[in-house]
């Protein structure tokens, strides 16, 4: 087994920020980073539990991440977008800065078709970000995420990758 510290890892740098994948080395800082916007993510967040706090779950600090999932191949070529902020960075771009340079790396390096994300009707921020990104809304989903001890509707918009009409023509390829 190869020591993890040691393998390469996805990293985007811009003119202010490090976006790069986390590993185990940066456990400290995640759980620092969550415990520290507890209350900031409550509204928004799912509860991850208790678990997240503890110590068992180093350069600058983490001011937030950005999160790709779901990831599906083939005819769907797509994931899903989601993020978190640091209260106490909230208000400089520095989420508009990350969220691009990610999704532009996705869209580079992987040819994904579109990038899907939600967020709750009352997330003001999210939705000014992912507008000045270049998400668009495509509809309103009901009863989408249990936040603070229930269901949630939400949001959810679309980025399709502005080099679409060239994976169309090389799909079979």
């Amino acid at each position: 087994m190869s020591d993890e510290s040691q393998m390469p890892r996805p990293r985007v740098e811009t003119e202010r920020l490090i976006v790069e994948m986390p590993t185990v080395i940066d456990a400290e800082r995640t759980r620092s980073f969550y415990e520290r916007n507890r209350e900031h993510f409550r509204p928004w967040e799912p509860d991850h539990g208790d678990f997240i706090f503890t110590h068992e779950f180093s350069e600058g600090p983490i001011i937030g991440f950005i999160h790709f999932t779901q990831f599906a191949h083939g005819p769907l070529k797509s994931c899903t977008f989601g993020c978190n902020l640091d209260e106490r960075a909230v208000g400089n771009g520095y989420m508009n800065e990350a969220a691009g340079a990610g999704i532009a790396y996705l869209f580079d390096r992987f040819n994904l078709h579109r990038i899907n994300a939600f967020y709750r009707p009352t997330n003001i921020r999210s939705a000014k970000m992912l507008r000045r990104v270049g998400f668009q809304i495509e509809g309103y989903v009901r009863d989408y995420l249990f936040v603070t001890g229930r269901w949630r509707d939400h949001i959810t918009c679309g980025l399709i990758n502005p080099g679409h009409e060239r994976l169309a023509e090389n799909f079979g390829a």
